[in-house]
């Protein structure tokens, strides 16, 4: 595996890890069950259940039913659920009540400003009914709300950022290096980190290994420094002690360690030092070193508001997705929310809106559809 990491830095240069660190999605759909699927997260909901009773499991996981806004979605998302073994039809974010003459999709204005492929072309204005997209044929169906259905919920993806230019994002964290001369024992820098709220790192994959020592590198070979602490100290829980444990009480699901490392537990070596070639055991009173640090990344959510801002507009942009209105907004300098507007062929304009009060909040004509998402 080593020999395997190390191919790989020398094949691609340090400057393909840094890449890594620069090109990461700014965008991860909630923990749990939901995909990403393009630029939109979806949840399965695999038991049958009510229109109703499947809005609330969705609302429950932060979102909603799916509003489906173009032929390709619903081409997507039917080849993706049938991809995944469910065949029939599920429930859809579309429902005629409290006006049974019209359908609205949940959280936006009437149907027909987006995409629509009724079955027969038939509309009961009579009395309360939801629908459902049937799979097989691609077509929308209208039906009792109480049915017991599968469903499909949506949201938008949320950002992640390090709030401060440095700290280095990758995959849902922030990492620093802490080269200080005046506190290089492994105490020393541990307590540094959580000075700044976060702790020593924690290795969990091959490919964050690389990117620790991708921080690193710099100063071990300008600023004189001998090694990097990680967060892994020896367990003492256990007799003898020759196992090693991570600073978030976690057990090593990875295996790094250089060849026969670690081999002081007779000299008191309890503490972990990391070079790409891998990792070996040290007294944590070495000098000469410092971390890198790491925390969770903040979580940025954008919440949507029906018509648009009339606050003072930094800029605008197009896109062709929501989210990238949303990654355009959190790149800009006091960007706190975006105006959305939706025109043909299924382009954005983001109107990028530095305040998120939402004074004036007004509609567009039929053919664009306006929403305002505050950042909070």
């Amino acid at each position: 595996m080593l020999l395997h990491m190390l191919i790989r830095a020398c094949l691609y240069g340090f400057t393909f890890l840094w890449n890594i660190l620069c090109i990461q999605s700014a965008f991860h759909c909630p923990p749990s069950l939901w995909e990403i699927w393009n630029d939109r997260c979806y949840l399965q909901v695999t038991t049958s259940m009510s229109w109703f009773a499947a809005r609330t499991i969705c609302q429950q996981n932060g979102g909603d039913l799916v509003v489906v806004s173009s032929g390709s979605e619903n081409d997507l998302i039917a080849t993706r659920l049938q991809d995944s073994g469910v065949n029939d039809s599920v429930y859809v974010g579309l429902h005629n009540n409290p006006d049974f003459s019209k359908y609205r999709w949940v959280g936006t204005g009437e149907f027909s400003s987006y995409y629509i492929e009724w079955a027969n072309g038939h509309l009961d204005t009579t009395s309360e009914k939801c629908v459902i997209l049937n799979l097989n044929h691609r077509e929308f169906y209208e039906t009792d709300c109480y049915l017991d259905q599968y469903a499909l919920c949506e949201t938008a993806p949320y950002a992640q950022r390090c709030m401060t230019s440095d700290w280095m994002p990758w995959n849902r964290k922030c990492y620093i290096s802490l080269p200080d001369p005046s506190t290089t024992s492994f105490n020393e820098s541990r307590k540094l980190c959580i000075e700044k709220g976060a702790d020593i790192v924690v290795i969990d994959t091959e490919e964050e290994h690389l990117i620790v020592n991708a921080l690193a590198t710099p100063y071990l070979a300008e600023c004189g420094f001998r090694s990097t602490w990680i967060g892994l100290v020896r367990d003492y829980s256990t007799q003898p002690a020759t196992n090693f444990i991570w600073v978030n009480g976690k057990h090593p699901a990875l295996d790094l360690w250089y060849s026969g490392e670690p081999n002081g537990a007779n000299i008191n070596e309890d503490c972990t030092c990391t070079e790409l070639i891998g990792w070996y055991d040290v007294k944590c009173s070495r000098k000469n070193t410092f971390p890198i640090c790491e925390k969770a990344a903040a979580r940025i959510l954008f919440k949507k508001n029906d018509g648009c801002s009339t606050e003072v507009v930094i800029m605008s942009v197009w896109t062709r997705s929501r989210a990238r209105c949303a990654h355009a907004c959190w790149q800009t300098t006091g960007c706190t929310s975006f105006n959305c507007i939706k025109h043909a062929k299924l382009h954005f304009e983001c109107q990028l809106v530095e305040a998120k009060n939402n004074v004036g909040l007004y509609k567009h004509e039929d053919d664009k559809i306006c929403a305002t998402y505050n950042m909070f």
